[in-house]
């Protein structure tokens, strides 16, 4: 029985699937044929003011790139943001 199947089956705590995902691992039947993703790449436009606040911020934290800085911390805000949601969720 594939994982898919146990899961539509039952109701599996997280360790329990954990221990299911760990024990196919490494066998190939176990697995559905890998899909292909493709990204979309989305452009930001930000008012110039923002912009030169970035850059200042930046310069303070010796970060010569801006764009570099912008993405660690639009990464960190929806790093936290998602642990909220998942946290909000679990109650």
């Amino acid at each position: 029985m594939s994982i898919s199947d146990r899961l539509t089956h039952e109701n599996l705590s997280e360790n329990a699937i954990d221990g299911l995902v760990e024990s196919q691992a490494k066998d190939e039947s176990a697995w559905e044929m890998p899909i292909q993703v493709n990204q979309q790449i989305i452009s930001l436009s930000i008012p110039a003011e923002l912009a030169a606040q970035a850059r200042f911020l930046a310069n303070l934290e010796q970060e010569k790139d801006v764009e570099k800085w912008l993405l660690d911390i639009i990464r960190e805000q929806l790093n936290s943001k998602l642990i909220a949601f998942t946290k909000k969720k679990e109650i």
